[in-house]
C-alpha cells in the first residue's frame, strides 16, 4: 500500500464522518455541506456535530447544522483553507457558535502510518502481554491509563486490543486501540512516569500498529498541537500528519 492509497482510504472515512464526498478534501476551494449522521461514521459523538471543520492541508470541508449553514457558506467563501485554523478565525467561528449554545474545541491533529516505516522493538528484559475483548475489562477505571483505553467499555467504539509491557512483573506501559469505525482503529498510549524517555511508547505503538495492519484495519493516531511528546511518538513510529479537525461542543452554560 502506498502513501497516497492510505490517505485516500482515510478520506473515505472522513467523508462518512463529515457527510461529504472523499474528493471534496482535494478541491482548491472550501466546501460547506449540511451535516448528516451517516452510517459508518466514527462514533465519537452519538448525537453528531453542530459544526465540524476538517483539512487535509488543501481546503477546508465544513459540515454544519442547517441553522448555521447559510452563515458558513458566506463566511468560508474565498478564505484560504489552512488559515481557517488560525486563532483569529477560530475566535470568529466561536462567537457565531455561541449564539446557538455551542463553542469550538481545540484542534485535533491526526496521523497515519507511512508504508516505509520501520518497527522498533522493546528492550529484551521487558515482557509483553496482549489482551483482547473481555480481557481488557479489568483495566477500566485504572487512572494510570487515561489515553490507552476508554474510561469504560463503549459498544459503539469498543477497545479492541491492548498490549502491555512489564518489567519484573510490574506493568510499565500500555498501548490500546479502539474501533472508531469498521475500518479505522485509533491507537492510544500511556507509559508510567518512571519508565518514560526510554523509547517504550514508540515500541508499544509500533507493536500495536503492526497488529492492526495484520488485521486489515487502518491505524490512526491523534493528538493536539501542544502535546509535543505525543507528536514525537507519532513521528518516531513512522507516522505522518494527515489531517486536522475542529468541531463544536455544547457551551458550558448549556450543559
Amino acid at each position: 500500500m502506498e502513501k497516497k492509497d492510505i490517505i485516500l482510504r482515510a478520506m473515505k472515512q472522513l467523508a462518512l464522518d463529515n457527510g461529504c464526498q472523499p474528493e471534496d478534501f482535494l478541491k482548491r476551494e472550501n466546501v460547506v455541506v449540511e451535516y448528516k449522521a451517516l452510517e459508518g461514521r466514527r462514533l465519537f459523538r452519538k448525537e453528531g456535530y453542530f459544526f465540524k471543520m476538517t483539512t487535509f492541508g488543501h481546503n477546508v470541508v465544513v459540515s454544519a447544522h442547517e441553522n448555521i449553514l447559510p452563515w458558513c457558506r458566506e463566511y468560508f467563501a474565498g478564505k484560504e483553507g489552512i488559515r481557517c485554523f488560525e486563532y483569529s478565525i477560530l475566535k470568529e467561528i466561536d462567537e457565531k457558535l455561541i449564539q446557538y449554545g455551542y463553542t469550538t474545541t481545540g484542534t485535533d491533529e491526526s496521523y497515519l502510518f507511512h508504508p516505509g516505516r520501520k518497527s522498533r522493538t522493546l528492550p529484551e528484559h521487558l515482557e509483553v502481554k496482549w489482551f483482547e475483548g473481555e480481557e481488557i475489562t479489568p483495566f477500566y477505571g485504572d487512572k494510570r491509563f487515561p489515553n490507552a483505553i476508554l474510561r469504560e467499555r463503549d459498544p459503539a467504539r469498543p477497545d479492541m486490543l491492548v498490549v502491555c509491557s512489564f518489567d519484573s512483573g510490574e506493568i510499565t506501559g500500555m498501548a490500546g486501540c479502539s474501533a472508531d469505525s469498521a475500518d479505522v482503529w485509533q491507537i492510544g498510549i500511556d507509559v508510567l512516569p518512571a519508565h518514560r524517555q526510554r523509547g517504550l511508547a514508540t515500541a508499544l505503538v509500533n507493536l500495536m500498529t503492526d497488529e492492526i495492519l495484520r488485521r486489515g484495519k487502518l491505524p490512526h493516531y491523534a493528538t493536539w498541537c501542544a502535546n509535543i511528546a505525543s507528536r514525537s511518538i507519532a513521528l518516531n513510529c513512522g507516522y505522518f500528519p494527515a489531517w486536522v479537525d475542529a468541531y463544536s461542543q455544547k457551551a458550558k452554560n448549556e450543559l
